[in-house]
């Protein structure tokens, strides 16, 4: 079995898709009878590429975050080249997902999974299971990383065994918690960087007069 990992991030190289990808990568190491390989959305050269390397997968999973309730222009780059791949053919692998996003709760990914499920069908796909991340970046550095690496680990086993299976998580935190930890990161973003919490809230953008 062959499982190709694709990072649609539009930050592949430094996000923190790229860390899901390799730790759902982590669950098949025991499994030697599969095969992970994993590629890089980003770019017209790397996203024909990632797209050519499905045909010879069992299974994708198309990991990345969500951008305005939705998905990325990368994922819509490699999906225009997988409809002009498989517009003759049948595709034979199937697609799974690994969205994350910067709210606290994770059901806010599924209009971006709503929306591969709609390429899938719309380009006769299949569509296999979905893990929604929330709580941000921030979940990876906590001790609630464990639960993201439990989340990854039923995914993997509904990859494996052919279920169809949409996983939840996040971290278990009250909003008001969360957005007072998210202010406070970013308070001290900016005043590293010469900023006053004044100045980020204006909405002012350097340059304009």
């Amino acid at each position: 079995m062959e499982i190709l990992m694709i990072n649609a991030s539009p930050r592949a190289p430094i996000s923190h898709s790229k860390e899901y990808a390799r730790m759902l990568a982590q669950q098949f190491l025991s499994n030697q009878e599969i095969t992970v390989k994993h590629t890089i959305a980003l770019g017209e050269k790397r996203i024909e590429e990632s797209a050519a390397c499905t045909q010879s997968a069992d299974h994708v999973v198309l990991v990345f975050p969500l951008y305005v309730d939705s998905v990325p222009v990368t994922v819509l780059s490699l999906f225009s080249c997988l409809e002009r791949l498989y517009a003759a053919k049948k595709a034979k692998f199937v697609m799974h997902v690994v969205v994350n996003c910067g709210f606290l709760e994770a059901y806010q990914n599924d209009t971006a999974v709503a929306a591969v499920k709609l390429f899938c069908k719309q380009n006769d796909i299949a569509f296999g299971s979905a893990l929604c991340i929330g709580s941000g970046e921030a979940i990876l550095g906590t001790p609630f990383r464990r639960r993201v690496e439990k989340a990854l680990c039923k995914l993997s086993e509904s990859i494996v065994n052919g279920e169809e299976e949409t996983y939840y998580v996040q971290m278990p935190l009250p909003k008001w918690m969360f957005v007072r930890a998210g202010n406070r990161f970013w308070q001290k973003r900016g005043e590293a960087n010469g900023l006053t919490y004044a100045q980020m809230a204006s909405g002012e953008i350097k340059g304009n007069s």
